[in-house]
């Protein structure tokens, strides 16, 4: 959804498709960049090797207070996390 208001809004200022398209990319990383890499730290601890370090991490994770957790959750996808894009 994100992706979809941002392109609308870049392709409105912007009647270059090619260069809207590029605006995109750069606009988008800043923002992807560090979900990226937290998923993929997310996803070497849940497949760890052998398994039970996986599920003690698991376990371990029930651990952080519920504060952080939603304070994280809010910076990711709470509604001030989403920008549009400024002409």
């Amino acid at each position: 959804l994100e992706d979809a208001a941002i392109l609308a809004a870049l392709t409105a200022c912007e009647p270059d498709l090619s260069a809207a398209f590029a605006r995109f990319g750069t606009f988008r990383r800043r923002r992807v960049r560090g979900l990226v890499a937290e998923s993929r730290a997310v996803g070497r601890i849940v497949n760890m090797r052998p398994a039970a370090l996986s599920a003690a991490a698991s376990r371990a994770s029930a651990l952080i207070p519920e504060a952080v957790l939603a304070r994280h959750l809010a910076s990711v996808a709470g509604r001030s996390a989403f920008v549009l894009p400024t002409s």
